[in-house]
């Protein structure tokens, strides 16, 4: 079954659209520089926004450098002919490489850039609805204070325009 995306979107997306809440936390995404405008063949850039709503959880996350490949977050795309293009990122065996252990709390706000160009192909002119999954893991210490669990974040709808 094909999902259409019709012609929803606007010129600048709006940083303060977020996902549900799940155990006091959301998610918002955007595209870096804050137009809704790509051009063909230019690569498109997420910020992914982690915001803490509880008054006194703080929790650690790692998200390693080349966040695509962690396998905390997943992509949903759907094309401007409703096609489903969503990337299949694999990751198999142990993880390895660079990254980091992050503090969000009570009220704050992580960021972290995706180049959802690196594994979704963006090949039509046309407004593309995407939203961003990520699972988050406690990593405060040995006894987390909650179980894992995911972020769902608001749809966001891009639109990839041929160069003049």
């Amino acid at each position: 079954m094909a999902l259409g995306v019709g012609n929803i979107f606007s010129q600048e997306t709006n940083i303060d659209l977020w996902g549900s809440t799940t155990n006091d936390f959301q998610m918002s995404i955007s595209v870096k520089n804050g137009k809704s405008d790509v051009l063909l063949g230019s690569p498109i850039i997420l910020m992914a926004r982690l915001q803490n709503l509880s008054s006194t959880k703080t929790i650690q996350i790692h998200e390693f450098n080349q966040k695509l490949i962690d396998g905390s977050y997943s992509f949903s795309v759907i094309s401007p002919s409703g096609s489903d293009i969503s990337p299949k990122i694999n990751v198999n065996g142990p993880l390895g490489g660079s990254g980091g252990t992050y503090a969000i709390g009570p009220g704050q706000i992580h960021e972290a850039a995706l180049d959802l160009s690196l594994v979704c192909k963006f090949e039509a002119v046309g407004t593309y609805k995407v939203i961003v999954t990520k699972q988050v893991e406690d990593l405060s210490d040995s006894k987390p204070s909650m179980p894992p669990f995911i972020l769902i974040s608001n749809p966001l709808y891009i639109k990839v325009v041929q160069q003049n």
